[in-house]
């Protein structure tokens, strides 16, 4: 029995010496910080969070080596640890990049995308400001004073293209959203109380910007009284960071 008990020690001591060899073999990962301060276009992010709620973030590895970390929107921490000597991509954007165009029932709506670079070293911290741009921009339109005494109904119209591309109907105080990838025309008739219809052919905007607010102001032209008289409509654009 003691025989047995003896044969039994050396074993686990061989045990635990042939686990700690195998522990050595495997050399210690290491690690660095990546701590993120991330917002859409100029807003400020809310105090008690580093991450504006509504972005997701991805954290990629160019090499391929590590699989990508995703972060959803409103759960992407404020510091995240990551394999150290390395560069990363970190991109951040909202979760509406293949459906803006189509919601509020076609008008659209802001989207964001934006990425930087960051290396990680060894124990050490790594901050990362990324403001997130609008990729996207917004159309309105203004009309003159008192125009609905006039005018009994109207129809503004953009699109991105007299091609066979995307076309929106908006009324005043409506916007509507656009690649910035090209610009726009515009069109209006408006039917006055006369019956007798004012329009003018497409005007195109062709240099726009992402993160921009376009405002179509119309003018009237002549006086106009409550007769209702045909207008020459002219236009303004007023070029504006816009109000998410």
């Amino acid at each position: 029995m003691r025989r047995l008990y003896i044969i039994y020690i050396i074993g686990m001591l061989l045990l635990s010496f042939t686990s700690c060899s195998n522990e050595e073999l495997v050399p210690a990962r290491k690690t660095g910080t990546l701590e993120l301060d991330v917002s859409r276009g100029l807003l400020p992010v809310v105090a008690t969070r580093a991450v504006d709620a509504d972005l997701n973030v991805d954290v990629i590895d160019p090499t391929g080596v590590e699989a990508t970390q995703h972060f959803a929107a409103g759960y992407v921490p404020a510091k995240i640890i990551l394999t150290a000597d390395k560069e990363y991509r970190i991109v951040a954007y909202t979760g509406n990049q293949n459906t803006w165009q189509s919601a509020n029932n076609g008008l659209g709506e802001p989207c964001f995308l934006g990425e930087t670079t960051a290396s990680v070293e060894e124990d050490a911290t790594v901050y990362v400001n990324l403001q997130v741009p609008m990729i996207n921009y917004a159309v309105t339109v203004t009309l003159p004073e008192l125009f609905s005494n006039y005018f009994k109904n109207y129809t503004f119209t953009v699109s991105d293209g007299l091609d066979g591309g995307r076309s929106v109907r908006i009324t005043e105080g409506q916007k509507c959203y656009f690649s910035a990838t090209r610009g726009f025309f515009y069109e209006l008739w408006a039917t006055n109380t006369d019956e007798r219809t004012s329009h003018h052919s497409p005007i195109e905007v062709e240099v726009v910007e992402g993160g921009k607010f376009y405002n179509i102001h119309y003018l009237y032209g002549t006086d106009i009284n409550t007769g209702g008289i045909d207008i020459i409509i002219t236009d303004d654009i007023d070029q504006e960071d816009i109000d998410f």
